[in-house]
């Protein structure tokens, strides 16, 4: 039986308050795995007019896992590389759905050993703590664009949309991810201390009791007449 390292996740995801009222599915979602060579933590957020957004949503979570294990022998990353892929298997993933009826955002961190590949296509953050003063906080600048509209998964990909950092530094050891239904909630300026305080609250606890108390936090989120989707998933490495 395999021994996994020190790393650990957990998270949890909501329905919003609006989507129960117009009878939609939760269009976010998360997945995380645990393997002998790292980690892989994804959420998604499917484009709420989007008529098969929560497949688009779904279908990105299990491509980025897809193409996280083949990269698992390779030793040198080209980062262009691994999101082509991650398209083409968004798109495979999707079947019948059309790409243009299903897609989605994606925030995704990726550890191989003592390396993170952290990627984000559209809105919702993602923030990384470390231990020797490089934190940081990666999302997406609206104001960059006139329409104001978030980028997406689409049938051709575009670089220039994607955040990346390729960390070789393993001083960061926690990495926490949310939609945009809860990162536009967010005091501006104070994401950071958000997140930290959110990890560092839970580190004693069972990753059973941490998403039960995370599903209630997000149930009964305290900002007056929020409607969206809400997801946060974390990443940490235990001390």
């Amino acid at each position: 039986m395999v021994k996994f390292k020190e790393w650990n996740s957990w998270g949890g995801s909501v329905i919003g308050p609006a989507h129960i009222k117009m009878n939609i599915v939760n269009q976010d979602a998360w997945l995380s795995r645990h393997f002998f060579w790292g980690d892989v933590l994804v959420v998604a957020d499917g484009l709420g007019s989007h008529t098969y957004s929560d497949k688009g949503s779904q279908a990105i979570c299990r491509a980025v896992l897809s193409i996280a294990k083949i990269y698992s022998n390779v030793k040198h990353i080209n980062i262009q590389r691994f999101l082509k892929r991650v398209q083409g298997k968004w798109l495979e993933e999707l079947g019948n759905f059309s790409p243009k009826e299903a897609s989605s955002t994606v925030l995704f961190v990726v550890r191989y050993k003592k390396e993170f590949i952290v990627c984000q296509l559209g809105d919702g953050i993602i923030m990384g703590f470390s231990n020797d003063g490089n934190s940081f906080i990666l999302n997406e600048n609206k104001d960059e664009s006139f329409s104001n509209i978030t980028h997406s998964l689409k049938k051709d990909i575009d670089f220039k949309n994607w955040k990346v950092k390729h960390l070789k530094n393993m001083s960061f050891n926690t990495f926490v991810l949310v939609t945009d239904g809860v990162s536009d909630d967010l005091v501006i300026n104070r994401e950071l201390e958000f997140g930290e305080e959110l990890y560092k609250n839970n580190l004693r606890y069972s990753k059973k009791r941490v998403e039960k108390s995370l599903k209630y936090m997000l149930m009964n989120w305290p900002v007056p007449n929020h409607s969206d989707d809400k997801t946060i998933a974390c990443l940490y490495r235990g001390r």
